[in-house]
């Protein structure tokens, strides 16, 4: 993982954006595995670009007519594959 602007040396091509939301508070170990898993599921070698934010969200409820405010944590990043390991297919290539 490479968190904010830093870079992999080796040249690279984009997958995917990556984001995992969750309503629980969950510890940041927890939410890093998830954007892992996420990650490994689309064949990624690695992620950049992570960032935490915070967001804000009205939830109601059926049949009551009060409603709440929920913090979620999101947790973003752009998962990559390492040139060598793709080939031509690439959607964004940087080569250092």
């Amino acid at each position: 993982m490479f968190f904010g602007a830093e870079l992999p040396p080796r040249a690279f091509e984009c997958v995917a954006f990556l984001e995992v939301r969750t309503r629980r508070t969950t510890d940041n170990a927890a939410l890093l595995d998830e954007l892992r898993g996420s990650a490994a599921a689309c064949g990624a070698d690695a992620i950049i670009a992570v960032d935490k934010d915070f967001a804000v969200r009205d939830v109601s409820y059926p049949f009551v007519e009060d409603e709440d405010v929920e913090e979620e944590h999101v947790l973003t990043g752009v998962a990559i594959a390492f040139e060598e390991a793709r080939g031509d297919a690439a959607i964004f290539r940087w080569d250092p």
